[in-house]
């Protein structure tokens, strides 16, 4: 008898505790969670959309990343055309600008590496000048000055030469005197280093006494390296 006085004692104890332990976890979420009006519910609710609207419209659209420029350089080498562009696995075409003491050497080099004719041809071109401030759009050069290759003196000479990759013993072989020749700078943004212009030159080679008529030369957006 006793045995079941303890038992009937104990199970009122834990209904009373858990009650107890209910309505505190009750009031608890209820200091937390203060009584809303669900009409005010609605209008945050309105209100955080309109708020989101409004950053969204407030946030400058985002400009596109800027693709890089690679460029390219195209001619007509008598008659057969000569194509170059910058190449991630190249690169076929570079530019760059030294400043020398006396100037500046704007040199320009392009590839034209065709593998299916197995055949390399490039075009090697060196602008000389006492002052790089004074390049310019409109800029021309025809005095050819085979100095111009190093500097010393203001001027332009250019090289063409071509491996054919044949199995005769002169397998190479470039242009070593000009005739004639021109250049002109026809756009240059020397803050993001690009230039563009076109070009011809006429060029013998001593080992072949063949010519080269280097024809409607032109590049586009070259990046060239400054090296100050």
């Amino acid at each position: 008898m006793n045995k079941r006085k303890v038992l009937l004692a104990f199970t009122i104890i834990l209904i009373m505790l858990s009650a107890c332990t209910k309505s505190a976890i009750e009031n608890t979420v209820d200091a937390l969670n203060p009584d809303i009006d669900p009409q005010e519910e609605v209008d945050t609710n309105d209100n955080n959309d309109q708020k989101e609207e409004e950053e969204e419209e407030a946030d400058p659209v985002q400009e596109e990343e800027e693709e890089e420029v690679l460029g390219n350089l195209t001619a007509i080498v008598n008659t057969q055309e000569f194509n170059a562009t910058r190449s991630i696995i190249g690169p076929y075409l570079v530019s760059s600008v030294n400043m020398l003491d006396n100037g500046y050497l704007l040199n320009i080099f392009a590839v034209d590496l065709q593998l299916s004719a197995n055949t390399t041809k490039f075009i090697n071109i060196y602008v000389a000048g006492f002052d790089f401030n004074d390049l310019k759009v409109g800029s021309t050069f025809e005095t050819a000055n085979p100095f111009s290759l190093l500097g010393y003196e203001p001027g332009i000479f250019a090289i063409y030469g071509e491996d054919l990759n044949t199995k005769d013993e002169i397998d190479g072989y470039d242009t070593d005197a000009l005739t004639e020749i021109y250049f002109e700078v026809t756009a240059l943004d020397k803050e993001k280093q690009r230039i563009s212009g076109k070009f011809n030159f006429i060029g013998t080679s001593e080992d072949t006494e063949t010519v080269f008529n280097i024809s409607d030369g032109e590049f586009i957006d070259i990046t060239y390296e400054l090296n100050e």
